[in-house]
């Protein structure tokens, strides 16, 4: 947490007094002149009243008017003290390189991606992707490397098995990867354009190629949006169809359209998610998002 109303005082931003846990201010990004604009008074969600939720971080950086390396210095001057404790025990990647567990895919492995419309041999070539066999810590499950810049970073690992009592996803842990799964984007290699096309899931990228990237679920983190931001000038969500990732749809594009991008919610009217599109379908898809 940090102490908003202290930053606000002390960078003279005119600010109303804290009722029931807001501080209201102007908000940067619709042209506000009546104090539309609320932070919580522990610095963690701004949203104005008239045009939604934004960013804390990027909210900050136009309202204070300064870049990100400054803002990151100002967050740590006005830390609280449990932010702070929080801070020093965050989990970073430290690992120099990484090897993946299992080996080429199996029968078992190959009928999974069968059954889902996959061809496994065009994947485990294209993506690399391994299987597991029935011992250790990432048992039956197909393991989905993810490359940065050509190098191996982390990995996923997808579960063959209809068992309600274990994850259907295992990411490798922060600690043990050479940079976090969530710093990055799956598949964002094959993005090479000024446009990408997000997904929510590995085999939703999977289904329809190059230039799609998936955030390995609807959250994004601070450390993704940057990384669009600095890579693309457009970006297309085409989130699962269900009203709850649409909303995150919604929310991470009007993150990334303050930071300058061209953001657009793909509607195409399917009622299935994209990793389920038949194979006329990713030629539709593919066309309609001028992926090719």
């Amino acid at each position: 947490m940090i102490d908003i109303v202290r930053i606000l005082d002390e960078y003279g931003i005119d600010h109303t007094p804290i009722v029931r846990g807001w501080v209201n201010t102007r908000c940067p990004y619709c042209g506000d002149r009546s104090n539309h604009g609320g932070f919580t008074v522990s610095g963690s969600v701004f949203n104005c009243w008239k045009c939604g939720r934004h960013n804390i971080e990027y909210t900050l950086r136009r309202i204070l008017d300064v870049s990100s390396d400054s803002l990151q210095d100002i967050i740590e001057r006005y830390q609280t003290r449990s932010s702070l404790l929080n801070t020093q025990n965050r989990r970073k990647a430290s690992k120099e390189s990484i090897k993946l567990p299992g080996g080429r895919l199996e029968k078992v492995h190959q009928r999974y991606l069968f059954n889902r419309g996959f061809d496994p041999f065009y994947l485990e070539k294209k993506y690399k992707l391994q299987g597991t066999g029935p011992v250790g810590d990432w048992k039956f499950r197909i393991i989905i490397p993810i490359f940065y810049k050509g190098n191996l970073v982390s990995f996923q690992g997808r579960s063959i098995l209809d068992n309600n009592s274990i994850s259907r996803y295992k990411t490798l842990e922060v600690e043990d990867s050479v940079i976090s799964a969530k710093d990055v984007l799956f598949n964002i290699d094959s993005c090479i354009s000024n446009k990408i096309v997000i997904t929510e899931g590995p085999f939703d990228a999977m289904r329809l190629g190059d230039g799609v990237a998936c955030t390995l679920g609807t959250e994004m983190t601070t450390q993704q949006i940057e990384l669009i931001a600095y890579r693309f000038s457009k970006a297309i969500f085409l989130f699962d169809p269900e009203t709850k990732a649409q909303h995150r749809a919604e929310k991470q594009g009007s993150d990334l359209a303050a930071l300058g991008l061209e953001v657009d919610i793909a509607d195409l009217e399917l009622d299935h998610d994209p990793g389920d599109l038949t194979e006329d379908e990713v030629i539709y898809v593919r066309k309609e998002l001028k992926l090719s």
